[in-house]
């Protein structure tokens, strides 16, 4: 029978690679646009990156959509994202 520390081991890992995807899209944003995110206002929702942000911002990701998402799939990370909201 498992143990429940393996069972909690497994999340444990999604969530670590959670972080590192998310510190990579921070440097992303930073290459990109020259704007500084924190990785707590980065999210993923299905095939969506969400980032918590202000109308200039919102501005700054909507003139750069295309070079992001160019630059995430580049850096290879393991969700799929497709548009940036």
């Amino acid at each position: 029978m498992a143990e429940i520390k393996d069972f909690l081991e497994k999340f444990k890992k999604i969530l670590i690679e959670g972080d590192v995807e998310k510190e990579i899209i921070v440097k992303i944003f930073e290459k990109v646009i020259d704007v500084k995110i924190e990785k707590e206002d980065v999210s993923f929702k299905k095939d969506k990156l969400i980032i918590k942000s202000d109308v200039y911002l919102k501005s700054e990701i909507k003139l750069n959509k295309d070079k992001l998402l160019k630059e995430i799939k580049k850096q290879g990370i393991s969700k799929i994202v497709l548009d940036i909201i």
